[in-house]
């Protein structure tokens, strides 16, 4: 490995681009390399904007319509020279010795990929203390996942690939962070995780758009799964089991649950089944309430976390319903008002 290309998709970033490159190109890179900036159907001064404030390490490719980051990432990739890519996004970024780790780990023979480590401001309103748990479990979970054999994906917002390792992407893929981490480990390779390479969202993740990302996630979490069943074959993947753990018994959580409360009422003749069935509708009850009444929720101790567990089986499931409907262009979900996703950054 002897050159870095960074890989930055945008669409009318003009605001706050030229801060974004200028951190990019301040950080201690361990060798030489340029920033490949993806204006994707930009329609304001992007393009401009990277040319003037990289000058010769900026490569700017514009396309002339938008046409999703899975393509914008296909040009991006096409017209990069390094043999280690690193993929970022526009509006967090990077502490200066970023680069520095996330290479060092690549440059152990069996990895293929190496995610970095997002931290994610607090909402001032504490709002968004459910998603700090969640991002700390699954910070912890892919660490472990790592210290064991591979992780299941990166973190979209900072992470390395070898060169080779790059599939090119279909262009309506949701969860571009795992699919292309996992076409690495499906070539025999491992993804690690560095949790020293850090990169820093300053802007705090209000509810509606943690619900529309969390979505948007979801739907992509079926895609992936009917697009690629060969990666559930232990005989094809040796990560089968923690991809299934980690990303699939999540979205059975749903179906799962609604069988065991039908067979709980069909036992329910049985006193110990009618009891479980009234314990049942009470958590269900209950949930509901919070998700309904935050205020009142606040009252009652566990409410908040079993409304915040009930939001995200209805979510599940919203997503299922989201991936049947746009299955055939995923790329229509930006485009449609009805699914409660409008492209809120993951």
């Amino acid at each position: 490995m002897n050159r870095i290309s960074v890989i930055l998709c945008v669409h009318n970033e003009e605001a706050r681009l030229a801060s974004r490159l200028e951190n990019l190109l301040s950080l201690d890179w361990p060798m030489e390399g340029e920033v490949v900036v993806v204006c994707d159907g930009c329609t304001d001064n992007s393009a401009e904007v990277a040319r003037q404030v990289g000058q010769e390490r900026v490569r700017v490719v514009e396309l002339s319509q938008k046409s999703g980051k899975p393509s914008g990432i296909n040009a991006g990739v096409e017209q990069a020279s390094g043999d280690v890519l690193i993929f970022c996004d526009a509006r967090q970024e990077f502490e200066s010795s970023a680069l520095r780790h996330l290479v060092a780990e690549l440059r152990e023979e069996n990895t293929g990929a190496v995610s970095g480590l997002l931290r994610i401001a607090k909402s001032s309103d504490g709002s968004s203390g459910g998603f700090d748990r969640y991002w700390s479990l699954e910070t912890k979970l892919r660490k472990w996942e790592s210290d064991w054999d591979s992780a299941i994906g990166c973190t979209g917002a900072i992470y390395a690939l070898r060169r080779e390792c790059f599939v090119e992407l279909p262009p309506d893929t949701i969860l571009d962070d795992v699919v292309i981490p996992m076409q690495a480990v499906m070539q025999g390779r491992r993804v690690g995780y560095s949790v020293e390479a850090i990169a820093w969202d300053p802007q705090p993740l209000a509810p509606q758009a943690e619900h529309r990302r969390k979505l948007r996630t979801l739907a992509g979490n079926f895609q992936m799964l009917f697009r690629h069943p060969g990666w559930l074959n232990p005989f094809q993947n040796r990560t089968w089991w923690q991809l299934i753990s980690h990303k699939y018994l999540r979205i059975a959580s749903p179906f799962v649950l609604a069988a065991a409360l039908l067979c709980t009422v069909v036992l329910a003749r049985h006193p110990l089944f009618l009891l479980l069935l009234v314990g049942e509708l009470a958590f269900i009850g209950l949930g509901w309430l919070a998700m309904e009444c935050p205020a009142l929720a606040r009252r009652i101790p566990g409410a908040r976390i079993l409304g915040a567990f009930l939001s995200m089986q209805v979510t599940i499931v919203r997503g299922l319903a989201t991936y049947m409907r746009y299955k055939k262009n995923m790329l229509d979900i930006w485009k449609s008002g009805h699914t409660g996703v409008s492209g809120a950054k993951e």
